[in-house]
């Protein structure tokens, strides 16, 4: 397959997601869409009611996200995608993204100790990085998995102890070796 790339990164609430795209941006030349800078546009334009609306909104930013990537992969753009999808759904809307653009895929699975990810997620409710309306929000839905969509093309990543600069650059290659050689490589 010769497509664009198409990366996704995710994993659960406070898995390490942003922090990873975050040092990616500097070091990969590719637009990188984010769910939650989606989201906080949508908390910052639309007048926050109660928690069933913010649930809505959570699944606009998601289509959002989703026909933004189908946009540039159809322009023949490689792109990075971000955020925690619901592994059911995600599936699917990966699914129909890929044949839809003839993309080349490649999932960085972020990961980390239960409990660590657990503190990281109620250290945003004080410390100011995060919107207001993502602070009401759990980092556990009843449910909802947060898991690996396509094990063969797969990455994981754990982020319990934080990335090394090996396993880090090990990312970055992986990910450039994806663009550059125009076929999948996992």
């Amino acid at each position: 397959m010769s497509g664009p790339a198409l990366i996704v990164v995710h994993g659960a609430p406070a898995s390490g997601k942003t922090t990873l795209v975050q040092r990616l941006r500097s070091d990969l030349h590719l637009p990188i869409l984010e769910k939650d800078r989606i989201k906080e546009l949508l908390y910052d334009t639309l007048e926050q009611s109660n928690d069933e609306f913010a649930v809505l909104e959570g699944r606009a930013a998601v289509g959002m996200l989703f026909s933004f990537a189908e946009t540039f992969l159809k322009g023949g753009q490689d792109i990075v995608i971000e955020g925690a999808f619901y592994t059911t759904f995600a599936r699917v809307d990966m699914t129909k993204i890929i044949e839809a653009t003839g993309a080349r895929y490649l999932e960085i699975y972020c990961q980390a100790d239960e409990k660590l990810r657990e503190a990281r997620f109620a250290k945003r409710a004080t410390d100011g990085t995060r919107h207001a309306g993502h602070l009401a929000r759990t980092s556990k839905i009843p449910g909802v998995t947060y898991d690996v969509l396509f094990h063969d093309l797969a990455l994981r990543v754990d982020t319990t102890e934080g990335l090394s600069d090996g396993s880090y650059g090990d990312i970055v290659r992986t990910i450039k070796q994806h663009v550059e050689n125009k076929e999948d490589i996992i």
